[in-house]
């Protein structure tokens, strides 16, 4: 296995400088042995003698080109395995088949790229009569495609087969495309298999920008999208789920390329379009019958769980129409209205002008109806009213739009707040926080304002410019043209009035009348400050207070959640519609957008500023709050301190000690108070202090408690340290060179300063001794457990370390444990052995000598 992985490496970066043909044979022959084919009486080859399939094709890929006979073996491989490929034929062996498709593409698609690049990467340089040809590439797609078509109604393995023919489809769209669209055609009406259908239909995604990109190769594909819209619409049906996910799918992935804009009247004001574009254009003015039923079917949906010019701006007023009168006419229960939220978000953004224009009004109408029309004391009603919390629900949504266009409904949006801000129905005021959050950001935040498809104005005449031209193409990064909102003055007097009005009463409130109030009433009070303080993070300074570290990251309302999720967003749309043959400027424009919004997240999420005294305790009441007795708010309470604790990456000791005395406390065991210090033990920090203090109770504890669910969480604990420990630095040095060049760049430091490096340091390897000898007394402590005894040897061999000595007493230990009685414990103490071996070989000394000094020896 690793002398293939090594024929393939040297083949891939001496394309054209090997002759590979005469083991042609022989290779192929070998990788026909290994799919472990049940042929014959030979037995089939075992797991571990299985090549790696990316080497294998990596290194296939590398030695096609030139006239070889590479490719028609490769054609041979395939006859050969033919009727293994037929999803009738299932086996173990089939995963291998399907991968070796998929790890052939890639490989083939990124050499098609680097040979293509106008300035090569060094390690990647082909011979010149070895580069791919057009019609290499057109051979090897037709070498593949029947294969991985066949592997596409192969259930287990879709998702590879999927990519394989995405793939394809990026070097030869006219050889993928036409195929796949006749068998999903051929499968809609199939009534025998329906699964085909659905199994077509997955494929689809990663080959949609293929369908819809008009190239200077392929333009016919254009001619197949409203047909597949219309086509596939029927199955937005209730009773088949699955057929609805993957009907979104496909209609998500064709509208984020294709803007719903009737193209009909192109064809009488342009006289340089083509016989294709032609046919397009007329296609086009399908998109209002299927807008029209699109939105019937996904409003039918949703009640049930609970011939003129047509263009872009009377889509937009069908869509409008529908969409509001579905709105305002229909009341929603708790289990659909954050599907329902999700569709008003959607709108908002893309037009919030006309959208607030027709929903505001009506919807602060009905709420302010509601309260007035009232019979019962509302506010205090906690059983709620739906219709009143569906509107609530509907204005938080409506109040994301953006700041500038919120600014002529202040009066508006300010008297609904006044008017339920009080209301102590959960869903209710739960509605009423996120409101204000929302306006909040909307007013004071920066974010783009413009992510379509193109730069250019396609709501004007089609003389300057072609919509269908525009699908799915890529936009240079020097071409984005990003618009973003940066707040105004008036906004962000508005925003500087909204707090000043809400949040300070809800603190009086709870300064004044605390005791006097119901639970519910300080949970709706707490939440609404909460809400309102995350939304004005970024308009609020830091408190002033005692700095106790410097050059640390402080939270400005942004969360690690809200990146990780774009970040996934954004990796799943390049996943389908990034070009792979292109350079890194070439990404659709809303991708791009993306990206540099994930950028400006980060950017505000790591800003540096200083750890002070309110912030200290901050951490001690939340880390007192983590132990309380009541799990709802010890979990909300880790939760929060542990992402204080990330983001100050020394705050953690401000509560090591408090960690260390209760871990040590034998008088009196809280199970829950040790569980979460536990956690807390398990966080990786570059502190030999806190790892002197911490790892020693972690064993120790275990005699403190008998709860199984403790013994767990520390097995778990000494696993998962095991597993992602990384030994830090017990000394910090730095050569003479680098401090010189780090005095002319910045000022002298003074002696003091240098000496706290040193005292740094001598800390540390004083920590370091007394953690391997503490360990040590652990391991010759007969009063503990063979359990106890092996996360003791485990996190022993973790330290061992070249840059100071190791106690003599740990390797004494080390030593007697090789015949120790348990198994396990022999095996650490051999691990340690061989790795003090591999600490005390001497390095390597290396002469230089001529090519004739060797060649003569």
């Amino acid at each position: 296995m690793y002398l293939i992985n090594l024929f393939s490496n040297l083949a891939w970066c001496n394309i054209g400088y090997i002759d590979w043909e005469p083991w042609l044979a022989q290779i192929f022959t070998r990788i026909l042995n290994r799919f472990s084919l049940p042929v014959g009486k030979k037995p089939a080859s075992r797991d571990d003698c299985l090549y790696m399939m990316p080497d294998v094709a990596q290194w296939l890929v590398a030695m096609i080109g030139n006239g070889g006979s590479c490719l028609q073996y490769l054609r041979d491989l395939f006859t050969a395995t033919k009727t293994f490929y037929h999803p009738s034929n299932t086996g173990e062996f089939q995963q291998y088949l399907i991968e070796f498709i998929l790890k052939l593409v890639e490989p083939f698609v990124e050499r098609v790229r680097l040979e293509r690049k106008i300035r090569p990467h060094w390690t990647f340089v082909p011979h010149e009569s070895h580069r791919l040809t057009e019609q290499d590439i057109t051979d090897f797609v037709n070498c593949i495609k029947d294969y991985a078509f066949m592997s596409i109604f192969n259930e287990d393995y879709i998702e590879d087969a999927a990519k394989a023919c995405q793939y394809l489809s990026i070097l030869r769209p006219e050889l993928i495309v036409p195929p796949i669209m006749k068998k999903l055609f051929l499968s809609i009406d199939n009534i025998t298999e329906p699964g085909r259908f659905t199994l077509i239909m997955k494929c689809l995604p990663g080959i949609i920008c293929q369908i819809v990109r008009q190239t200077s190769n392929y333009s016919e594909g254009q001619t197949y999208v409203l047909t597949l819209m219309m086509s596939i619409l029927p199955c937005i049906d209730s009773n088949d789920f699955e057929k609805i996910a993957v009907t979104l799918e496909v209609l998500d992935a064709i509208l984020k390329l294709v803007p719903c804009i009737d193209c009909s009247s192109a064809i009488h004001t342009r006289n340089d379009l083509t016989e294709i574009e032609k046919r397009v254009c007329l296609s086009t003015t399908q998109f209002e019958d299927f807008i029209t039923d699109f939105l019937n079917r996904i409003f039918q949906m949703i009640s049930i769980r609970s011939a003129e010019m047509f263009d872009d701006a009377v889509a937009n007023d069908i869509i409008h129409q529908k969409i509001i009168k579905f709105l305002t006419g229909s009341l929603f229960s708790s289990k659909v209205r954050k599907f329902v939220a999700g569709l008003v978000r959607v709108i908002i953004k893309v037009n919030p002008i006309e959208i607030l224009k027709y929903l505001l009004p009506q919807t602060c109408e009905h709420i302010e109806n509601i309260m007035n029309n009232s019979q019962t004391a509302i506010l205090m009603d906690h059983k709620g009213d739906i219709e009143l919390t569906w509107h609530l629900v509907l204005f938080s949504e409506l109040v994301r739009a953006r700041g500038d266009t919120l600014l002529i409904y202040k009066q508006m949006i300010m008297s609904v707040f006044h008017q339920c801000i009080r209301i102590v129905h959960k869903d209710s005021y739960e509605a009423i926080a996120k409101a204000a959050k929302h306006l909040l950001k909307s007013l004071s935040d920066l974010y783009s304002i413009d992510d379509q498809l193109s730069f250019e104005n396609m709501d004007e005449s089609f003389v300057d410019c072609l919509p269908i031209r525009a699908w799915g193409q890529h936009v240079d990064f020097d071409q984005l043209q990003v618009q973003y909102h940066f707040p105004t003055v008036d906004e962000i007097d508005f925003a500087c009035e909204f707090v000043n009005t809400f949040i300070y009463a809800e603190l009086q409130l709870l300064n004044e009348k605390c005791l006097n109030l119901s639970k519910e009433e300080r949970l709706r009070s707490l939440t609404l400050i909460h809400y309102i303080a995350v939304g004005c993070l970024r308009m609020v300074s830091r408190i002033e207070s005692n700095q106790i570290y410097a050059l640390l990251p402080i939270y400005y309302g942004i969360s690690q959640y809200d990146v990780n999720k774009l970040c996934q967003y954004i990796g799943l749309n390049e996943a389908l519609f990034k070009y792979k043959l292109g350079g890194k400027r070439q990404n659709l424009r809303f991708l791009t957008i993306k990206q540099i919004t994930i950028q400006i997240k980060k950017f505000e999420l790591y800003h540096f500023e200083t750890f002070t005294e309110i912030d200290k305790q901050i951490v001690l009441k939340l880390f007192k709050l983590s132990i309380n007795r009541y799990s709802d708010i010890r979990s909300n309470a880790q939760i929060n301190l542990f992402t204080i604790v990330n983001d100050y990456f020394f705050s953690y000791q401000v509560i090591v000690d408090r960690i260390y005395a209760m871990l040590n406390r034998s008088d009196k065991v809280d199970h829950d108070q040790i569980k979460v210090c536990h956690l807390f033990s398990s966080i990786e920090y570059p502190s030999w202090t806190m790892m002197e203090k911490l790892w020693p109770s972690i064993i120790v504890c275990i005699n403190h408690t008998n709860k199984l669910s403790i013994k767990t969480l520390i097995d778990e604990i000494s696993t998962k340290i095991s597993e992602e420990f990384h030994m830090h630095a017990l000394i910090e040095d730095i050569n003479e060179m680098s401090m010189r060049a780090a005095t002319n760049l910045w000022d002298q430091l003074k002696p003091n300063e240098i000496g706290t490096c040193k005292e740094r340091n001598q800390n540390n390897i004083q920590s370091y001794n007394n953690l391997m000898e503490t360990l040590n007394l652990l391991l010759n402590d007969d009063k503990l457990t063979w359990g106890q005894h092996q996360i003791s040897m485990s996190l022993m061999c973790l330290l061992l370390q070249k840059r100071v000595p190791i106690p003599l007493s740990c390797i004494r230990t080390l030593v007697d444990f090789i015949v120790h009685d348990n198994i396990e414990l022999r095996k650490y103490a051999v691990i340690g052995m061989t790795a003090l071996c591999r600490l005390q070989k001497p390095p390597r000394v290396y002469v230089e000598k001529s090519l004739d000094e060797i060649l003569r020896h």
